[in-house]
């Protein structure tokens, strides 16, 4: 039987504080295919890229970070101010054992304002 389906209602509601952290492991095999109107001067270097994918083995990738939601009272127009921030946030990959260089920070902090509407999900940043 299919696992129960779990799910968090995440709406935004006046003098709400929410924390959500984030651990994520990936492990990506990938492998080149030719198409099925290849020449055979293509299929060579697809299974010479292959061979080569295959030897690197797969990608691993780990990202750990953190998503703060601080909710104050509405205003005269229903409207909830929001603070969304994202921090402790860290990331690596590793392709064949060796550590790969990410384009975006390892460390970084990102926080903006904004305002949400609760009838009809309106989303407006500050």
């Amino acid at each position: 039987a299919a696992p129960a389906a779990i799910t968090f209602d995440t709406t935004p509601r006046a003098g709400q504080h929410q924390r959500q952290n984030i651990d994520l492991q990936a492990t990506l095999r990938m492998r080149a295919e030719p198409g099925p109107d290849a020449s055979d001067e293509e299929r060579a270097k697809i299974a010479q890229a292959a061979e080569r994918m295959a030897q690197m083995g797969p990608m691993q990738m780990s990202m750990k970070m953190a998503h703060t939601l601080k909710v104050g009272q509405p205003d005269a127009d229903g409207w909830l101010p929001l603070t969304v921030g994202t921090d402790a946030t860290t990331s690596q990959m590793t392709v064949g054992g060796k550590a790969v260089p990410l384009p975006i920070p390892k460390d970084r902090e990102s926080k903006f304002v904004a305002r949400f509407n609760p009838r009809d999900f309106s989303f407006e940043l500050q």
